[in-house]
């Protein structure tokens, strides 16, 4: 979330869903993927998670895109603006939550299909 935020607030031009989410952007979107990509590979190489976790953490970030856009259709279809007053700023609770959603059993479901 915080680098396709930097990134989509900073450079982004072209709208992502517009109809779903009008601030989301194809540039905060490549953004957040780079900003995962980056952080898996240092701490991979700070021998702090091993290479089956990055490589199902890289398969899970789809999902994570997914889980956001979801939550924000499903607010979009019932008029509210933000998820909670929990995080002032943020969307909410649910926004800190939501790509967890999609992710969390297609982690469990890759991690169980690994021996």
């Amino acid at each position: 979330d915080v680098g396709a935020y930097l990134v989509g607030s900073s450079i982004g031009k072209r709208r992502l869903f517009p109809e779903i989410s009008p601030n989301k952007t194809i540039e905060g979107l490549f953004g957040g993927a780079i900003f995962v990509l980056l952080f898996l590979s240092a701490i991979y190489f700070l021998n702090l998670i091993s290479l089956e976790l990055v490589l199902v953490s890289i398969i899970s970030l789809p999902f994570a895109f997914i889980g956001d856009f979801f939550e924000s259709q499903l607010k979009r279809e019932k008029s509210i603006k933000d998820s909670g007053s929990l995080f002032p700023g943020h969307g909410g609770a649910w926004d800190r939550l939501d790509s967890h959603i999609a992710v969390v059993p297609i982690f469990i479901l890759i991690t169980n299909l690994i021996p």
